[in-house]
């Protein structure tokens, strides 16, 4: 009686140690997919911000040009 409760025991820890590797393996793929998303959109970002940057100074060059035609 005492080995069918041990094997049982044992069986038991075995299955819950087997259902939190499988929710440890699942976050860490859930963890990579993140980390992937926040490279994307981070460079998104920092290529939109040198868009931005070239585009004002775009701008400025122009109103300086427009200055520059008024006052001459």
């Amino acid at each position: 009686m005492a080995l069918k409760s041990s094997i049982k025991a044992l069986t038991e820890r075995s299955d819950a140690l087997e259902k939190s590797q499988d929710f440890i393996s699942k976050c860490k793929g859930q963890t990579t997919k993140l980390d992937k998303k926040y490279k994307e959109v981070t460079d998104s970002l920092e290529q939109k911000h040198a868009e931005l940057a070239g585009t004002t100074d775009k701008h400025e060059e122009a109103l300086y040009q427009i200055e520059c035609s008024v006052a001459g």
